[in-house]
């Protein structure tokens, strides 16, 4: 018996001494799920680093895991030959340092068609997740059973009803598109789905312009013209720009309203419309992530694609155009609209109308008690002259009563 109770009495020593241990054991922080983001550009370059942005920030916000994030920004959108990507590929590898990776996500489809060229010799087996893309550039048949895609639908003659809708005394349309092969492709694309409005209105092409020639284009339109900015990275020249600045610097000079293609533009000079969403393209792409991250088959993701929103347009741009809002489609939201003189000053409005009231109510007061005086000013002036008036007669009275006696 005291044997049992010894080994029964350690055995409960022991359980508690493990049971302290584990409580007071280091938790270690869970192991970081790696994420690669790849552009196609070399810079920041609108609308993909908007939606990376965008993507960015929601996939940390809502991860309950540690994120590390890499970012590889090649230049590979301008270039004609694609037969010589080792260096990117060692670049990428070196990068990571031969850490693991649970995730690569090319923002666009030049970062798309990078990765699937380059998949064996990159991280064949890490599942990939394609943002941004138009939905014509990355075919079904090109994405495999570890892919999945968060995608663009593009409604192009959209923006040119949009044009003739707001002014419909528009005659031309100038379309700015760039050089590069990325810009190529979309010249023909726009010039087949514009096709239908050849018999309406005139429309002129700046991809064969270099940019200061398109500038000079734009200054001395007519007012029957208006300029339709679809995408400019790199000019006739080969020069390469910045689309946000070149968009602000042809809209200082622009003697037509200009009209773009996407939410970025708001505020840098277009009128508006229907307009790409790149805000929502980059949160649609971090839930699709972390659904990826936490153990979903890519390919059994499926995600609507992302079609444009309501209407958006910029109040200024409207002002400055004498375009009416009567005109504008149902629906629609407007923004950096300027308050008028009521919401800008409305509490000093209703001070000063209080103090304005409150005098005109005193000086109301000191008419009426004015007037009260006078009228019983006046009330007593005629009491007055009637008691006069009966004292003269009485007087009169009673001197005729005297005469009338002294003679009888």
């Amino acid at each position: 018996m005291a044997v049992r109770a010894f080994i029964h009495s350690s055995l409960v020593r022991g359980l508690a001494y493990a049971a302290v241990l584990f409580w007071i054991a280091p938790v270690w922080p869970a192991e970081p799920r790696r994420v690669l983001i790849i552009h196609a550009f070399g810079h920041a370059y609108s609308p993909w680093s908007d939606m990376a942005g965008s993507f960015r920030a929601e996939l940390i916000k809502n991860s309950k895991e540690p994120i590390d994030l890499y970012e590889v920004s090649l230049d590979t959108a301008r270039v004609e030959n694609s037969q010589n990507e080792a260096p990117f590929v060692d670049y990428i590898h070196a990068l990571l340092g031969g850490r693991n990776l649970d995730l690569i996500v090319p923002i666009g489809a030049p970062s798309a068609f990078f990765v699937q060229r380059n998949r064996q010799q990159l991280y064949p087996g890490t599942p990939m997740l394609i943002v941004g893309a138009d939905r014509r550039r990355i075919p079904g048949y090109s994405l495999t059973e570890n892919d999945a895609a968060v995608l663009l639908d593009q409604d192009l003659p959209a923006h040119l009803a949009n044009i003739l809708r707001l002014r419909p005394e528009t005659t031309e349309i100038s379309v700015i598109v760039g050089n590069s092969p990325v810009e190529r492709y979309w010249t023909s694309e726009l010039r087949r789905d514009f096709q239908p409005f050849a018999d309406r209105v005139k429309i002129e092409w700046f991809n064969d312009l270099t940019f200061d020639a398109m500038l000079k284009r734009v200054v001395s339109m007519p007012s029957s013209a208006a300029v339709f900015w679809y995408l400019l990275s790199e000019d006739a020249a080969g020069i390469p720009y910045s689309q946000d600045r070149a968009l602000e610097t042809m809209r200082e000079i622009a003697s037509v309203p200009i009209f773009g293609i996407g939410d970025y533009e708001i505020g840098r000079g277009i009128v508006g419309g229907p307009l790409m969403q790149t805000q929502k393209l980059g949160e649609q792409g971090a839930e699709v992530a972390l659904r990826i991250l936490k153990g979903e088959k890519p390919s059994a993701v499926k995600t609507p694609d992302v079609v444009f929103g309501s209407p958006v347009y910029d109040w200024r741009e409207l002002h400055r155009w004498n375009i009416s809002e009567s005109r504008l489609p149902s629906g629609s939201i407007v923004q950096f609209r300027e308050p008028n003189v009521w919401e800008q000053y409305r509490w000093q409005i209703i001070t000063l109308a209080a103090v304005l009231l409150a005098q005109a109510a005193v000086i109301a007061g000191l008419v009426v008690e004015r007037r009260r005086r006078r009228i019983a000013e006046a009330q007593e002036r005629q009491r007055l002259m009637e008691v006069m008036h009966l004292n003269r007669s009485a007087i009169a009275g009673a001197l005729s009563n005297s005469f009338a006696h002294e003679l009888g």
